[in-house]
């Protein structure tokens, strides 16, 4: 006689994220958001999860409407006449905790809901001169065009014209007249931070302002050494409601005094790895010892040498181009089971890459053969799935700055 023994996995806690774990873009009346339901493990943020050992329950609120759950995750609607506020969901997670008990386990989040209608009347007109133009670089007026969205791609429109002899306008218009594809939910829920000033649930979006024709950016800072201590780059960022905070995280400092409308993001690299991020309201003035740049330099000054986390707040960008993500509402790829499969996709960063890994279920790195610049790149491998089943396969993408960027792609092997 023999027994078989199952056993159960440990939880410690639970939490529910937006898609990629962070930035997702806004939600809006009448539309749904995607949050996966993340496990802390002793081991640490459990990516695979024998589901059949936990007993997972939601619950809107806030007249939140629950559109479809799994144990994993949930779709949460925004109803009609919910924009401007918040909906939420409370999770609740039945399983067995480190002392061999069965516990319940709960996390709450809210969601804000993008105002229907965002102000007409509040939209700013800034003139500057850029600070490293050369003489003769230019030829003619160039276009100023602007882009915003969680991955800083969505297109926004001409707002300006930057001139030879280095002065410009840039028109920065107000919040109704944004492509509102363009906001994105700000979630401040950094575990390592502790907060004195709690923030808000936010919809904003940072723009990205790129000269046309020429390869580079309008930005702000103090400096081109992005990489050096003493360096502060300032981001235009517009709020669709007011933000504050303050609070210590291991990666450094937060106070932020943030308005709807216009808003200067402030990051500031200190000493040992230190980052300040502050911010206030924006009058098209900037602070004393920021200027305005093109980058990179035309002159040639700057640093591109990497000693650090960039002080950037653009991450980088990728995707798989083979096979594409299934259309909606899809979410995966069938291919037959034991039939090597061809892996293509792309990655870029507007500073440069660090690197590009792509993981089949967290586990098995693939390796890639990659053609390219330090800032974009194409890679492709050919993977095999060994059996029948469901595959999760993770494109994660990270730039000299630290920061990261992940596509997921299911694939169902049968």
């Amino acid at each position: 006689m023999s027994l078989t023994l199952k056993p159960k996995a440990i939880v410690e806690g639970v939490s529910l994220n937006p898609p990629n774990g962070g930035s997702s873009p806004s939600l809006q009346e009448g539309a749904s958001i995607r949050l996966n339901l993340g496990i802390l493990t002793p081991a640490g943020q459990a990516y695979s999860f024998p589901w059949d050992d936990v007993e997972v329950s939601y619950q809107p609120l806030n007249g939140g409407v629950i559109e479809g759950e799994q144990k994993f995750a949930v779709f949460l609607k925004a109803p009609q006449g919910s924009g401007g506020g918040e909906v939420g969901v409370q999770v609740s997670v039945q399983a067995l905790a480190s002392d061999h008990t069965i516990k319940t386990f709960t996390h709450t989040l809210s969601v804000p809901v993008l105002a229907t209608s965002l102000p007409s009347n509040d939209g700013l007109t800034v003139t500057g001169t850029v600070a490293n133009l050369p003489s003769g670089f230019l030829a003619n007026p160039a276009a100023l065009t602007a882009f915003g969205g969680s991955t800083g791609n969505t297109p926004l429109g001409n707002w300006g014209t930057l001139n030879p002899d280095g002065s410009f306008q840039l028109q920065l218009p107000p919040g109704q007249a944004i492509n509102r594809e363009a906001f994105s939910f700000l979630p401040l829920d950094d575990p390592t931070c502790t907060w004195t000033d709690w923030p808000e649930r936010v919809n904003g979006t940072v723009v990205q302002i790129k000269v046309d024709g020429v390869g580079r950016a309008l930005v702000i800072a103090n400096n081109l050494n992005f990489y050096q201590p003493g360096n502060t780059q300032g981001f235009l960022l517009y709020m669709d409601r007011p933000l504050t905070a303050t609070g210590t995280c291991a990666w450094g400092e937060v106070s932020f005094n943030l308005t709807s409308g216009w808003n200067l993001l402030l990051a500031s690299w200190g000493g040992s790895g230190r980052l300040l991020y502050t911010g206030g309201p924006f009058n098209g003035s900037l602070p004393t010892g920021l200027q305005w740049f093109i980058y990179p330099d035309p002159t040639g000054g700057g640093s591109n040498a990497s000693v650090g986390v960039v002080v950037d707040l653009a991450p980088p960008e990728g995707a798989f181009t083979n096979p594409p993500p299934p259309p909606p509402p899809s979410e995966e790829v069938t291919v037959p089971s034991g039939s090597p499969l061809l892996l293509e996709g792309w990655a870029e960063d507007e500073t440069a890459l660090a690197s590009v890994q792509l993981l089949v279920n967290l586990a098995q790195e693939l390796p890639l053969n990659v053609n390219g610049s330090s800032t974009q790149l194409s890679w492709n491998t050919t993977w095999t799935p060994p059996a029948p089943g469901r595959y999760y396969l993770d494109l994660i993408i990270k730039d000299q700055g630290g920061n990261s960027y992940t596509q997921t792609l299911v694939i169902r092997a049968q």
